[in-house]
């Protein structure tokens, strides 16, 4: 196959469709990515130390074709002798800031950390940085930044813009790199999540507790669970193991529904989200897998004809595959089962983070911090001397947490089976 020209790459961009995201093959694993707003940028995918990399060579035309594979060729000179070229430009970059500047940690900090994002979160993230958080906080040094700073980005961006969720979104990604800088061993960096909890408290609509379950309604839960399964055999399995994955892992729904199977460590028995799939856009946060869990995922992909890519989602829509199952498919599901948002029995399928964390508070008080950290809370408890320094994923409690609530779960399910199955038998006995 010939490799493109320049001709040809102007009418490619000049043809592309906004709202869709193209890459156009350039030749010797060079490419030219368009997003979804329509910027081309030249990518050069390779592997380093067996991971793969991308590196950014610049923006199309600014950057021509022959430029891009000059750059190429030099990239590949460096990878011969062992130099990784996108690290190499990055260390660049930072020695000509200066090296305690917010503007050095901010990339610092996104250099590492989207190593582990999807292209397109990472591009989102980049742009939020030099667009807004970059511009406004400019070349403060990072022990300069005082909360009185933060309330007036927040105030300009919202009189600007307006959405509040965004503006979380970006007070969240300053608080990671400020935290990221106080790590590096910045020293005097000032506390400012407190002051965006408050921010993000006082301009929030509150809103009500999602109805839960509550303990001694389980059992009757699934009793109802095992009758829908019976009655709607020909259904999706998918749909039905969604429930009880969300109800043993509580996650928030949309972090479930499009949950791909390249999120999921079966070896290790854990599951990474996507940050963009967290609310916030909350990064390394993971969801330890029980026995259960692993057992319903097992039986999952079992019942694909053909095995699932990593990008595929895990509940895939009905009607196309490359769509993730709805908000409401769980939702008729807890409405079939005899459940609402109203009436004499209320619940909702974010109500099962609530049921979690009250079992879990009651019979085990001691992982009442652990819980939280589990629900991807921003919140944290202990004094401010813990919170400022205590950083620990607490894997080991999360996983042994995480196995004792599915096991306690499952004696719930088995009692609702024994119920089921007690319906059965005194319907057989009155015919």
């Amino acid at each position: 196959m010939s490799k493109i020209t320049d001709r040809e790459l102007r009418s490619r961009v000049k043809s592309h469709v906004l709202g869709t995201e193209e890459k156009i093959r350039a030749g010797d694993s060079l490419f030219l990515f368009i997003t979804k707003a329509g910027t081309p940028v030249w990518r050069y995918y390779y592997r380093f130390e067996g991971r793969q990399k991308t590196f950014s060579v610049g923006a199309y035309p600014e950057v021509s074709l022959r430029q891009a594979r000059a750059s190429l060729h030099e990239a590949r000179l460096k990878l011969s002798n062992g130099i990784d070229p996108s690290k190499e430009k990055q260390d660049k970059k930072f020695k000509k800031t200066r090296g305690n500047t917010f503007h050095y940690y901010a990339d610092q900090w996104f250099e590492i950390s989207s190593s582990r994002w999807t292209e397109n979160h990472a591009i989102k993230v980049r742009l939020s940085l030099d667009k807004e958080l970059i511009p406004f906080f400019s070349t403060k040094e990072i022990n300069e930044i005082y909360p009185q700073d933060v309330i007036v980005f927040y105030q300009n961006f919202r009189a600007r813009l307006g959405g509040i969720e965004t503006a979380e979104k970006l007070l969240g990604r300053l608080v990671n790199i400020m935290e990221h800088a106080e790590m590096m061993g910045a020293r005097d960096v000032k506390r400012i999540d407190l002051i965006t909890k408050q921010l993000i408290k006082n301009n929030k609509v509150p809103v009500e507790n999602r109805p839960a379950l509550r303990e001694e309604r389980l059992a009757e839960f699934f009793r109802r669970y095992h009758r829908y399964c019976l009655e709607r055999r020909h259904s999706s399995r998918r749909v039905q193991i969604a429930l009880l994955l969300v109800i043993i892992t509580f996650p928030r729904i949309t972090t479930l529904r499009k949950a791909t199977w390249k999120e999921i460590d079966s070896e290790k028995k854990l599951w990474f989200p996507s940050a963009e799939n967290m609310k916030f856009g909350r990064e390394h946060h993971f969801y330890p897998l029980s026995d259960w869990a692993i057992e319903l995922l097992d039986e999952l992909k079992n019942h694909l004809k053909d095995s699932p890519s990593d990008d595929d989602y895990l509940f895939f829509s009905n009607r196309n595959k490359s769509n993730c199952i709805s908000d409401n498919t769980l939702r008729k599901v807890l409405i079939s089962l005899g459940y609402s948002t109203q009436g004499n029995e209320p619940a909702t399928i974010h109500g099962f983070r609530g049921t979690a964390s009250t079992i879990i508070n009651n019979y085990k008080p001691e992982w009442r911090y652990i819980v939280e950290r589990q629900l991807a809370h921003t919140g944290r408890t202990g004094d401010d001397t813990e919170k400022a320094y205590n950083h620990s994923t607490n894997e080991k409690q999360r996983v042994e947490m995480m196995q004792w609530y599915s096991d306690f779960i499952r004696e719930k399910y088995e009692e609702g089976k024994i119920l089921f199955n007690k319906d059965i038998a005194e319907i057989l006995n009155s015919r």
